[in-house]
């Protein structure tokens, strides 16, 4: 095996070589129908928690009417609620740089694909933030602390099949630091996060893979009395992971890849008788993105 091109022009240069024609079309389509996916699937989840709601009210009721009448109850409801609304969840941990050229190594397939990715996604509802660099191969996301919020975001790059493979790899590193934390009285809290990898086929018109559940992901929720986080009490947690996953690629094909994660809070809020709360953030860095193997 040998060095085919090294660096983003020589392998850029290369793949034209073979054939590819790198298509805005594929990463335009994928994008809105990824937007798409998440619009409908934080809808959905809203309109059933707003359904459930006013039950969990009635059903919580009494209880309400038992701390109304107790002095030290309602003192120590607005102590933790001081004391969770002041904890601030944000990244600290510098994560070390890792750089990484492009290149193509014959004989095998393998194709190394490193910032400036091709496309950056960052969506964000509510009270959500989200951001996305390309050139520096890094996403944000986090929720705000005091509305619902979901949001979402990641990096596109095409890749160019040479030839057909039923199990084509793609393997991204990753480097994340990540913290969450939601808390309950009486009303009910959310915290969920995802991250994915998803492949979109120029010629398919189709997803040919949608992959999730890569660390890091947590799917969370308090009620009646309870305070749930990161850590065991959000404190800040971080790594760094191989995210893998397979697709079947066709022979002389273009492909859009998409690294991306989500994530969502969503709490009732509360009253001077109890209160819900949760945050997260996601910091994520992904140093290359490999296609196939040595």
């Amino acid at each position: 095996m040998s060095l085919l091109a090294y660096g983003a022009k020589e392998v850029r240069a290369l793949e034209l070589g073979l054939g590819a024609k790198p298509s805005k079309r594929a990463g335009e389509q994928s994008l809105a129908l990824l937007k798409r996916h998440i619009r409908e699937r934080a809808e959905r989840h809203k309109a059933e928690r707003d359904a459930m709601r006013p039950l969990q009210d009635r059903a919580q009721a009494p209880l309400l009417e038992v701390i109304k009448g107790d002095a030290a109850a309602m003192r120590s409801v607005k102590a933790l609620r001081k004391m969770i609304e002041r904890k601030k969840l944000k990244p600290t941990w510098k994560r070390p740089r890792v750089k990484v050229e492009p290149r193509m190594v014959s004989g095998s397939g393998f194709w190394l694909k490193a910032p400036p990715y091709d496309q950056p996604f960052q969506n964000a509802s509510g009270a959500g933030t989200a951001t996305s660099d390309i050139n520096g191969g890094t996403y944000y996301l986090g929720s705000g602390n005091g509305n619902w919020s979901a949001e979402s975001a990641g990096l596109g790059m095409s890749f160019y099949s040479t030839e057909e493979n039923p199990q084509q790899r793609v393997a991204a590193l990753v480097q994340y630091d990540y913290a969450w934390l939601d808390s309950s009285v009486l009303y009910t809290a959310h915290n969920d996060a995802s991250s994915n990898i998803w492949v979109w086929g120029d010629s398919e018109q189709n997803w040919v893979l949608q992959a999730g559940n890569f660390a890091p992901a947590w799917s969370d929720g308090t009620g009646g009395i309870s305070t749930h986080g990161s850590g065991g009490d959000g404190s800040e947690q971080f790594g760094t992971e191989s995210w893998e996953a397979f697709f079947p690629a066709a022979a002389n094909s273009s492909y859009f890849v998409w690294v991306w994660s989500e994530g969502s809070c969503d709490f009732a809020g509360g009253g001077f008788l109890g209160f819900s709360f949760a945050q997260q953030y996601q910091s994520m860095a992904v140093p290359f993105v490999v296609f196939g193997e040595l």
